[in-house]
């Protein structure tokens, strides 16, 4: 898995046999998959891949574009092997791994600070680090030395100047100076690219001689001649931002979040200093892959640097009322992830007010739906039935064809007030409107059906729920989509599980985290332990107490970044909890609304 290979567990799963052994070598596949560099899966193996039942979303994140400022790097491992895996040049990384030593991680940041002292407009060469493009893809594994330097240099030159790097080209080198300076292993390097199919391998002038057919640079304008296409891409920044905003709404496709990433970096390194608008849209964007990815860290420094520089005299003047409420916007959910709902609170209230006064009715549409899944997560739902409903109206008048979501959000909210009637037929208004509209009213349909299966779940009956959820369309959804697949499961596995078939409702909710592979996110791998703690209360609640698993879900929780404070506080109390089955049952089903209230 190491090397990125994907063929060899595609074979070692067309060979499996009995159950266990293809549901083993299965989950091998997924994990190869997702560790895989970016554009690593032919559609040869992508077909069969899909064809062997690999996850879509594991399929879809070894089919990702490779990023044009990507380069190639040969790495030697303790056992002499050398590895060539796929390095770019992030800003503010994902998460701050590296996976790079001291050494290493100095000889990058050399080379990237000499990147963008080569341009007229010098980005911030402090904000960018040189990371493994997947990083889960080397494990615990650290990179020594500072033969990195060649390969940061080049990759951050391409993405600071807009030149893409030639067919990934394979870097080894390093950097003093103006200077490419001798590193070691070079000729078991460049057997490893050409092992690979690498057209380009490049090392530094005093160690070409060692290197099979590969080609010597002995000074920086050297390097970047051999490594970088002649002539920029000419990438538009406005193009790029509205790119990575286009990838963002794609439905819940497989490590989308990433790619939203990557076109956020690429835009942030060309916007020019007189572009304020396009960098503020650009970090907010920043701010919701991160998030998604789980580094609601990175998320927060992205929020920091966007709300500095709106309210700095160049963003006072350049940056407009529809980015100042998208980033509001962000700021409400990242708050909101934090379990910082009164933050969240003001900050969506911010967001709906900007939109307000500057008559902006799409971007008041998206704010008021903000407000109203913050108001819910608060637990006050009478609150959030007010923006939930302007933005129902909001919506008819615009695009009335297009009401079924801001429907589904209501629907949710007037169940949990014990409105049932009046949720039942905004669901069915809803259902109207998808049909006829072929597989994508069917999404919209599952959608739609599992807000109507939670709000008649939060009235307690479960023969409602389970007649509005056990259809075709939900197990179709719940098969392919993690949302709102995730979410399907809950109701339906609660509903099954109160009509006496346990069994079939803990396999729904119990597989939460595994059934869409390796490859799902780290905010709906919450969303999937909220389930399993579900499943471990319902357990409890039957008087079958798995303290040990009750422990492990606990902990998955509590290890989230956004489980702080309240949410917390819950954990530690229900873990207190668990000596009596009957007291573990009531504190464990209060958690699990709790927490699913920040899913």
């Amino acid at each position: 898995m190491l090397d990125g290979a994907i063929a060899p567990f595609l074979e070692r799963l067309a060979r499996a046999t009995g159950i266990a052994e293809k549901r083993y070598a299965r989950a091998r596949l997924e994990q190869a998959l997702v560790a895989a560099d970016p554009g690593a899966l032919s559609a040869a193996e992508a077909t069969e891949a899909q064809a062997l039942g690999a996850s879509r979303e594991a399929v879809d994140a070894a089919r990702r574009a490779r990023p044009p400022h990507a380069v190639r790097v040969p790495l030697l491992a303790d056992d002499g092997t050398v590895l060539v895996r796929m390095f770019e040049v992030a800003f503010e990384p994902v998460d701050g791994r590296t996976l790079l030593g001291v050494e290493a991680d100095a000889a990058s940041r050399d080379a990237i600070a000499a990147a963008a002292a080569r341009l007229t407009a010098r980005p911030d060469a402090r904000r960018y680090r040189f990371v493994p493009c997947s990083p889960s893809s080397l494990g615990p594994a650290r990179i020594e030395g500072r033969s990195l330097g060649a390969a940061a240099f080049v990759s951050a030159l391409s993405l600071f100047s807009d030149r893409p790097v030639r067919d990934a080209a394979v870097i080894t080198g390093a950097i003093e100076g103006d200077r490419v300076t001798s590193v070691g292993s070079v000729r078991a390097k460049s057997l490893a690219a050409k092992k690979i199919g690498a057209s380009v391998v490049v090392v530094p002038s005093a160690d070409v001689a060692g290197a099979d057919g590969a080609r010597g640079a002995a000074s920086l304008d050297e390097l970047a001649e051999l490594c970088l296409e002649d002539r920029a891409a000419a990438s538009d920044p406005e193009a790029l931002v509205a790119s990575a905003a286009h990838a963002a709404r794609d439905g819940w496709s497989g490590y989308r979040w990433r790619s939203v990433r990557e076109a956020t970096t690429r835009a942030l390194a060309i916007v020019p200093l007189g572009r304020p608008d396009l960098y503020v849209d650009a970090l907010a964007q920043l701010a919701a892959a991160s998030r998604h990815l789980g580094d609601l860290a990175g998320s927060a420094r992205a929020i920091e640097l966007a709300v500095a520089l709106a309210e700095s005299p160049l963003g006072r003047r350049g940056v407009p009322d529809d980015a100042l409420s998208r980033l509001e916007r962000q700021r409400a959910m990242h708050e909101r992830a934090r379990g910082r709902l009164p933050d969240a609170a003001r900050a969506a209230k911010r967001a709906v007010a900007i939109a307000r006064r500057a008559r902006l009715r799409g971007e008041l549409l998206k704010s008021l739906g903000t407000a109203g899944l913050v108001a819910m997560a608060r637990g006050d739902d009478e609150a959030a039935l007010e923006p939930l409903e302007e933005a129902l109206a909001i919506t008819l008048e615009r695009t009335p064809n297009e009401a079924a979501r801001s429907r589904a959000y209501l629907v949710e909210a007037l169940g949990r007030l014990g409105r049932v009637d009046e949720a039942r037929a905004h669901a069915d208004a809803a259902l109207l409107e998808c049909a006829g509209q072929g597989e994508r009213g069917r999404a919209k349909e599952a959608w739609v059906r599992t807000s109507l299966g939670g709000a008649l779940a939060f009235g307690q009956d479960w023969a409602a729920t389970k007649a509005a959820l056990d259809l075709d369309v939900i197990h179709v959804a719940i098969a392919r989509d993690p949302l709102p697949g995730l979410v399907a499961r809950r109701w339906l596995g609660l509903a099954l599980s109160r009509l006496g078939d346990g069994a079939r409702g803990s396999t729904l909710l119990g597989a939460s985290r595994f059934a869409y592979g390796d490859a799902l996110e780290p905010s709906l791998c919450f969303v999937a332990d909220v389930n399993a703690l579900h499943d471990v209360a319902e357990r409890a609640r039957r008087g079958e107490l798995d303290t040990h698993a009750a422990r492990i879900v606990i902990a998955r929780l509590a290890s989230f970044e956004g489980a702080t404070t309240r949410l917390a506080r819950a954990l530690a109390a229900a873990e207190r909890s668990l000596g009596g089955t009957t007291r573990a049952a009531a504190a464990l089903h209060r958690l699990a609304l709790e927490a699913g209230r920040l899913a």
